[in-house]
């Protein structure tokens, strides 16, 4: 079950090469394991987390 989650889509996985590029640097060649795609499913979630603190303050704001 957890080799199922842990699958990507081609475009799910070139988003994440570009983000580990944009984060570690790009003249490093990282390969993509499971602790870096942890570290890629934390940095959406923060994201998601960021939006929604957002859309929350701007609602009860107006």
């Amino acid at each position: 079950m957890l080799k199922k989650n842990l699958i990507l889509s081609e475009a799910e996985r070139k988003e994440m090469e570009n983000w580990i590029q944009l984060t570690f640097g790009a003249d490093q060649n990282l390969p993509i394991d499971v602790l870096l795609l942890i570290l890629y499913k934390i940095h959406l979630l923060e994201e998601k987390i960021g939006r929604i603190e957002v859309q929350t303050k701007t609602h009860w704001v107006d």
